[in-house]
C-alpha cells in the first residue's frame, strides 16, 4: 500500500529524530519531497504522450506544470516523430480523430525555463498535435524497488534544509579576542549532502537528464 504524503512526512520526521516544528516544519519536509521527486525524475525519466489543442494563428503554448522536457512533437504527416516505431505514440495517434489532425512543418522548440512549446509555422487551423514529454514523477509513480533510496535521499535533503534554517540563527560566543560565530547548521548540511550522494549512487550508472 502506497503511503500518502502526510504519512510519508510523519515517517521522515521520525527517521530524522522527531525534531520540533520550530526546528523543521512539515512544509519544509514537503519541500524536501518535492526536490527529491525532481531529482528522481532526472534519473528515472517518465515518458508521457500528450495531445495538445492548438489554435489557428497561435504558435506558443504553455504546457502543464509537470512537464520537464519535450522529446518530440508529432505532426500530420508526422514529420519529426517516427510514429510507426513507437507503440505508445501510435496508440495516442490512433485515438485522435483524423479530421482533427493538423498538417504543417515539423519545426518546434521547447523553452524549459518558461515551459513553452513553440510551433513553426504557426497552425493555420484549430486542431491538435501530439507531443512526447518527460514529466515529473509523483509519489505514487516512484517504483517499489526505489522507495528506500527515495526516502533516504529525502532525509538528506531535509537535513540540508534544516541546516540552512539553523544557519540563520548564528550563535555568537564572546572570547578574549572578540566574539566567535558558530554555524549551528554546518554539520547537518554536510551530513545531508553525504546522505544524498549515497542514496542516489545506485541510480548513477547512467547520466541524469539535464533539462534546460
Amino acid at each position: 500500500m502506497q503511503e500518502t504524503q502526510e504519512q510519508l512526512v510523519g515517517k521522515l520526521r521520525k527517521i530524522l529524530g522527531n525534531p520540533g516544528l520550530s526546528e523543521l516544519t512539515d512544509e519544509q519536509i514537503e519541500f524536501a519531497l518535492e526536490n527529491t521527486l525532481a531529482e528522481y525524475s532526472r534519473y528515472r525519466p517518465r515518458k508521457a504522450y500528450r495531445v495538445l489543442n492548438v489554435v489557428a494563428g497561435t504558435s506558443q503554448y504553455i504546457l502543464p506544470a509537470d512537464v520537464l522536457a519535450v522529446e518530440d512533437v508529432a505532426f500530420e504527416p508526422f514529420g519529426s516523430a517516427s510514429v510507426g516505431s513507437d507503440p505508445g505514440l501510435q496508440a495516442v495517434t490512433n485515438a485522435v480523430d483524423k479530421t482533427q489532425r493538423i498538417m504543417y512543418g515539423p519545426d518546434w522548440e521547447y523553452n524549459t525555463s518558461e515551459n513553452i512549446l513553440t510551433l513553426t509555422p504557426e497552425p493555420s487551423k484549430t486542431s491538435v498535435v501530439i507531443y512526447i514529454a518527460h514529466i515529473l514523477h509523483s509519489l505514487e509513480s516512484v517504483s517499489e524497488r526505489d522507495r528506500a533510496m527515495f526516502v533516504d535521499y529525502t532525509c538528506g535533503e531535509a537535513k540540508e534544509i534544516w541546516g540552512n534554517a539553523r544557519n540563520k540563527r548564528l550563535v555568537k560566543v564572546p572570547t578574549a579576542t572578540g566574539d566567535m560565530t558558530f554555524d549551528n547548521g554546518k554539520a547537518l548540511r554536510e551530513e545531508g549532502a553525504l546522505q544524498k550522494a549515497r542514496a542516489f549512487s545506485s541510480l548513477k550508472g547512467g547520466s541524469p537528464l539535464i533539462y534546460g
